[in-house]
């Protein structure tokens, strides 16, 4: 988002003001996308069945082998929102 530079010096308040709430918006986005992303990983061991886990964030290859075994084989791994209802049952389920 281009703001246009102040015109007058009485108006440069103004100016950052707005570049301001600007930056503490994306901020707050950038957080609440973080709380609502989770991470998943499709992998398989003999080629037919595919293990699909989701993780809270992006996995490391440490994390991977310790989920699936040594002799996985990573499909994909993808960043995936999770549905309200989703979040709904994680949420029961972390107050318990």
């Amino acid at each position: 988002m281009n703001v246009p530079a102040p015109k007058k010096s009485s108006d440069r308040f103004g100016y950052r003001a707005t570049r301001q709430y600007g930056s503490l918006a994306r901020s707050r986005r950038k957080k609440a996308l973080q709380s609502i992303t989770g991470y998943s990983v499709v992998t398989t061991i003999d080629g037919v069945n595919k293990l699909e886990y989701t993780f809270d964030q992006p996995p490391t290859v440490a994390q991977i082998v310790a989920q699936f075994g040594p002799k996985a084989f990573v499909i994909s791994a993808n960043p995936c929102v999770r549905s309200p209802r989703n979040r709904a049952e994680i949420r029961l389920i972390t107050k318990q």
